[in-house]
């Protein structure tokens, strides 16, 4: 199910989140709730507008990364979405509609629309 790919995205990269609180969120958008395991303390402040494969910008399709102590979290509300980290294991997922991915801090990536694609990204601090 969505939950479940959502959490094996979040947590494939093995590191100390998932020690943390799980947050649920949910988007009134997105067809369903997905978890995403987040730091305690952690809260939202800034959420993009919603892209597609055509107003994607550049900036997110080319390596990039978050700040020192601020979270991302990808949430594919249509149609499949490629994420990257740019690690030494080479992580990619392809996430689909309803999945959501974790995006820690200064963790450099990138996404790449699969076909149409539907999705926006929330920052937590």
């Amino acid at each position: 199910d969505a939950q479940g790919r959502a959490l094996r995205c979040a947590g494939s990269t093995g590191t100390s989140y998932r020690r943390h609180s799980c947050v649920r969120a949910h988007d009134s958008r997105a067809s369903t709730t997905v978890k995403v395991d987040l730091p305690p303390g952690v809260s939202m402040y800034r959420q993009t507008p919603e892209f597609d494969q055509d107003s994607v910008p550049r900036g997110l399709l080319n390596n990039h990364s978050t700040k020192s102590g601020v979270w991302g979290v990808i949430r594919v509300l249509s149609g499949s979405l490629r994420y990257v980290v740019e690690d030494e294991a080479g992580h990619e997922t392809v996430l689909s509609a309803g999945d959501a991915a974790l995006i820690e801090p200064q963790r450099v990536h990138h996404v790449a629309p699969v076909g149409q694609v539907r999705f926006f990204v929330e920052f937590y601090r």
